[in-house]
């Protein structure tokens, strides 16, 4: 999605994973934390141009 080198792209996910904002579900697979899923959601939801995005 970055449109960046595997290397660049894993040490940002690796950045992120030790912040706690994604985690690591299998060997090529992460996911965003469940609290910042929901804290998206809802800023979504509550976005009046959402369905235009």
């Amino acid at each position: 999605m970055l449109d960046s080198p595997i290397g660049v792209a894993k040490r940002l996910l690796d950045r992120l994973t030790t912040a706690g904002l994604v985690q690591h579900t299998a060997s090529d697979r992460f996911q965003f934390h469940d609290l910042l899923r929901l804290y998206a959601a809802e800023h979504a939801a509550a976005d009046p141009d959402r369905a235009t995005a």
